[in-house]
């Protein structure tokens, strides 16, 4: 399946909110177990401004369940526009292939190429996180996550832009945890900038998370021959967030028992 066209969201603000979903191919792929979707495409640029309660953007699909996921690949770009804003738990999760891939065996082979954007002027008025991953948000529940990359563009420009509480970005995965779940061979290429946006919220909830790879990873799960390619700078203006940036190369928290080899 193949999506070349592109895809603009924008509503002004309502008293009740909505949700925003968008996705290249699918917002839910939620197959039999063991089907295997290969070669889903997306070229298509997706924008979203307006007033939402969640704003929720994937390159391909928003969550994934039961599904063998092969040679995927998004090249669209991922903006959200300085006009837009999120006003219930949705500082939004912006990732450039998959949402939430909970159950799904494996994903392998897949690749992002498309820039994701945060611009000047984004308010938070949740009291709620923000994600921005270059593949996806979650890898667990056992998950084979095998020869991934990302040459994706991460940026969030700083000019009027406030969060309420932490801020999470990372050039792979956001999370990846769970005992049997593996990432092998994944390379990030993408460049991480962060300007000098603010954050309202003081102490250990007005931290920036910046991973060149993740951001978090915890027990149970193994990571094997992933780089972080020289190309990957990461860019973190001065007095950015609020109170403490914790950033890495490769992944800047790890918990639990946990096997890394990075070559």
């Amino acid at each position: 399946c193949t999506n070349n066209g592109s895809i603009t969201a924008t509503k002004e603000s309502s008293t009740n909110g909505y949700d925003l979903v968008m996705s290249g191919v699918t917002g839910t792929l939620r197959l039999p177990e063991g089907t295997i979707a290969k070669n889903l495409v997306n070229t298509g640029d997706l924008t979203a401004a307006g007033s939402y309660k969640n704003i929720r953007i994937s390159g391909l699909t928003s969550f994934t369940n039961n599904t063998v996921m092969e040679s995927c690949s998004n090249s669209g770009d991922i903006t959200v526009e300085g006009t837009a804003s999120a006003t219930n738990k949705g500082t939004p999760f912006l990732h450039g292939l998959f949402g939430a891939s909970t159950t799904s065996p494996s994903i392998t082979k897949c690749n992002n190429s498309g820039n994701i954007t945060l611009k000047s002027g984004f308010t938070s008025t949740a009291d709620s996180n923000f994600y921005m991953s270059g593949l996806a948000y979650s890898v667990t529940g056992g998950m084979q996550f095998t020869d991934n990359h990302n040459t994706g563009n991460l940026k969030i420009e700083g000019t009027d832009t406030e969060f309420k509480r932490l801020v999470y970005v990372s050039g792979l995965v956001d999370a990846v945890s769970g005992a049997g779940t593996t990432v092998e061979n994944c390379t990030n290429k993408g460049k991480i900038d962060i300007g000098a946006c603010t954050n309202a919220t003081t102490g250990n909830n007005g931290r920036l998370y910046v991973g060149g790879l993740f951001r978090n990873v915890g027990s149970g799960s193994v990571i094997t021959k992933c780089k972080n390619l020289k190309e990957a700078t990461i860019n973190v203006a001065p007095k950015s967030i609020a109170t403490e940036i914790m950033a890495a190369a490769f992944v800047p928290y790890i918990s639990g028992s946990t096997e890394i080899t990075f070559t």
